[in-house]
C-alpha cells in the first residue's frame, strides 16, 4: 500500500511541476510583451494600450490556472488520505442509499408539463438580447461575468469553440422541481407537491431564462446545483461537500440563483 501511495503522489508532484512551469512560461510572456509595450511608449513616443491589455488577462488567467490547480491537487491528496476513513464511506454511503428510480416517472412528467408550458417560447424561435451576437458572431463570453463553467460546458454542447443556435435544448429544470419536493417533502413525492412545484419554471422569472437560446441550459443547471446538496442532508460531510461544490458550480454559472440555496436552509430550519 505505502509503495502505491508513493507512485502517486509522484506522479501528482510531476504532474503538478508541469502545470506550474506552464503557468510560469505563460506569466513570463505576459511579462515580456509588457515590458515590449512599454519600450514601444517611451522610445517611439506613442501609446501601445494592447500590451497593457493582454498582460491583465495573461496574468488573471495565470492566477485563476494556479487557484484551480492547487485546488485539484488539494483535493486529491485529501480524498487520497481519507477514502479508506469511516467518514468517507459512511458519506459514499448516504449518497448510495438514496433511491433515484423513483426520480424517472416523475421527472418526465414534468418535462412534458414544462415543455408544453414553453412551447410558445419554442416555437417563436426569436433571438433574445445577448442571442443577437452569440447567433451572429459565435462568441460564449460567460468568462466576462466568471461564469466559467458555462463557457467550458458550451464547447462541448456546441461541439466547437464557436457556438451556434442548437435550440430548443433539453432542460434540467425538470430534475429540479423533483429534487426540491423530494427536500421538502419529507423524501416523499407526490401528485399534488409536484403540482405545487411547477411555478419553479413557468414563473415569469424562470421563463425570461427560458427565452435565452444559448443562455437556457447553464440557468438550469445552476438551480438545479443549488437544490441538489439538500438530497444528502442525512449525512454531514456528503451535505458539507455537495454544498461546497454546488455553490461554487451556481457560481460559475449563474450567479442569480444564489438565493436558493439560503431559501431552502431557512425553510427546512423553520420545518
Amino acid at each position: 500500500m505505502k509503495n502505491t501511495w508513493s507512485i502517486k503522489r509522484k506522479i501528482i508532484f510531476a504532474l503538478s511541476g508541469l502545470a506550474l512551469l506552464g503557468f510560469a512560461l505563460v506569466l513570463l510572456s505576459s511579462v515580456r510583451v509588457f515590458i515590449m509595450g512599454l519600450t514601444e511608449s517611451f522610445v517611439m513616443q506613442r501609446q501601445m494600450n494592447y500590451p497593457d491589455v493582454w498582460f491583465n488577462r495573461m496574468f488573471m488567467w495565470s492566477i485563476q490556472g494556479i487557484l484551480v490547480f492547487s485546488s485539484v491537487f488539494s483535493c486529491t491528496i485529501l480524498w487520497e488520505r481519507l477514502k479508506r476513513s469511516k467518514a468517507i464511506n459512511d458519506a459514499v454511503s448516504s449518497a448510495t442509499r438514496v433511491n433515484y428510480r423513483q426520480f424517472v416517472k416523475p421527472v418526465l412528467i414534468m418535462f412534458g408539463i414544462y415543455a408544453f408550458g414553453i412551447s410558445a417560447i419554442i416555437r417563436a424561435d426569436f433571438l433574445y438580447i445577448d442571442d443577437i451576437g452569440r447567433s451572429a458572431h459565435g462568441y460564449r463570453g460567460w468568462e466576462n461575468w466568471s461564469r466559467h463553467i458555462s463557457s467550458f460546458l458550451a464547447i462541448f454542447i456546441h461541439a466547437d469553440t464557436r457556438i451556434n443556435d442548437i435550440s430548443p435544448l433539453t432542460q434540467l429544470i425538470a430534475v429540479s422541481s423533483v429534487v426540491l419536493v423530494y427536500v421538502i417533502n419529507n423524501e416523499k413525492i407526490t401528485k399534488t407537491a409536484l403540482a405545487a412545484s411547477i411555478p419553479i419554471g413557468l414563473s415569469p422569472y424562470f421563463l425570461e431564462c427560458f427565452s435565452y437560446k444559448f443562455d437556457a441550459p447553464y440557468m438550469a443547471l445552476s438551480v438545479f446545483v443549488s437544490i441538489v446538496p439538500f438530497v444528502f442532508m442525512k449525512n454531514m460531510l456528503a451535505f458539507s461537500v455537495a454544498s461546497v461544490l454546488g455553490i461554487l458550480i451556481m457560481c460559475m454559472t449563474y450567479q442569480a440563483s444564489s438565493g436558493i440555496y439560503i431559501i431552502i436552509v431557512i425553510l427546512l430550519c423553520f420545518q
